[in-house]
């Protein structure tokens, strides 16, 4: 292990600024331990208010059982995991194969990083970076990438077989259950495993590990960035704001929810009901969101707000196009009337509505509270 630590530092060119000890432990307990450094990076109530929202988008999410999410990520075929004192528990399972070692430098490499920028390490920033998940996601891919891109680099210095180009992150665990017990909820937690390496590898081709050490010091801060490298880090996002738009529904209506959507998490939505070619196209002209998501429990009623700003006028049509066809998948035929769509359902009405660079989708139980949600919205701002 010693050996394999220095050789990580020696391409990295990151030397540990104090010890960083190991030990050995049983499998179980290395499980347990990556279930626990779960938990700390996402506090159970953020899992389940990610569920929650992504259940209103219409994501189906399952009863949440926190060990089959474990298996679901592929934590239970962790052999190295991290301790509090910044050490690591290493299982005794652990073997000589390129793949079990990759686990390990993974694991040093985090571990590094955490020394040399601190305020990268998922680990101290929980609570400010789910105030604002899509940020909190693209923040974490740099952090995840960074460790892939020299896992890959590790493994073809020193690894004892040639690397297959993949497209997988070195660092991502295999799940090792097929059934995928929360679909919307594991892509959210392993995104920054999934697409962190293409990031820091952009990063990496343009200015070597130097480009890499510097994006620490601005940071992406949209999943928009981390999915188009070649927009980081000038294309920022352009979020329209609105206020609170429970007061305009009346008398026990609350706001649940409400932050940015992201390029990344409207793409997971679209998905749902959409070949994932279209709701990549759809998606990807995305310049800002904010939702809201409301409640009314004393009349078991819900309502939702999504008001996404695009890149452009012609963006934000393309996407009004296909979300026709995402809304007749998923609610039944549209009613069009100007700019807008209508769907009558079970729960309520459906609106998707389109103006200048601007797109509103709204959820309510009758359209006078969609129409209040709409003007609270402000649509279309200028």
């Amino acid at each position: 292990m010693d050996e394999v630590f220095r050789q990580v530092e020696r391409l990295r060119g990151i030397e540990a600024q104090r010890g960083i000890p190991y030990t050995g432990a049983a499998q179980a307990e290395v499980v347990d331990l990556t279930q626990e450094a779960l938990l700390l990076n996402w506090p159970l109530s953020s899992l389940e208010r990610e569920a929650r929202l992504l259940q209103q988008f219409g994501v189906s999410q399952p009863g949440m059982d926190l060990e089959d999410l474990t298996a679901a990520v592929g934590l239970d075929a962790a052999l190295v995991a991290p301790l509090a004192d910044d050490g690591l528990a290493i299982s005794t399972s652990l073997g000589m194969a390129d793949t079990d070692l990759a686990q390990v430098v993974c694991a040093y490499e985090r571990l590094l990083l955490g020394q040399a920028f601190p305020d990268a390490d998922p680990d101290r920033q929980v609570e400010p970076c789910l105030a604002d998940v899509d940020a909190c996601l693209a923040r974490r891919a740099l952090f995840e990438g960074d460790a892939a891109l020299l896992a890959e680099q590790w493994l073809r210095t020193f690894g004892s077989s040639p690397i297959a180009s993949t497209g997988v992150s070195t660092c991502a665990l295999t799940p090792s259950t097929a059934e995928v017990v929360s679909p919307g909820l594991v892509p959210v937690l392993t995104f920054p495993q999934d697409h962190g390496a293409e990031f820091a590898r952009a990063l990496y081709l343009k200015a070597g590990w130097a480009g890499v050490d510097q994006a620490y010091a601005s940071p992406p801060i949209s999943t928009e960035q981390v999915l188009h490298p070649e927009r980081y880090p000038k294309d920022t996002p352009r979020p329209p704001v609105y206020p609170d738009p429970a007061p305009a529904l009346g008398a026990g209506w609350t706001t649940e929810d409400s932050g940015t959507l992201g390029e990344w998490r409207t793409r997971l939505v679209l998905e749902a009901y959409l070949d994932f070619e279209d709701a990549v196209l759809a998606a990807e002209g995305w310049d800002g969101d904010q939702y809201a998501l409301l409640t009314n429990p004393s009349l078991g009623s819900s309502a939702l707000m999504l008001l996404t700003r695009w890149d452009t006028v012609r963006d934000a049509h393309e996407f009004s196009g296909t979300f026709r066809t995402y809304g007749e998948s998923r609610f039944g035929p549209a009613k069009r009337a100007g700019t807008a769509l209508t769907w009558t359902t079970s729960s309520g009405i459906v609106i998707l509505d389109v103006g200048n660079d601007q797109t509103l989708w709204i959820e309510a139980p009758d359209a006078t509270l969609a129409a209040a949600l709409r003007r609270a919205s402000g649509f279309p701002l200028y």
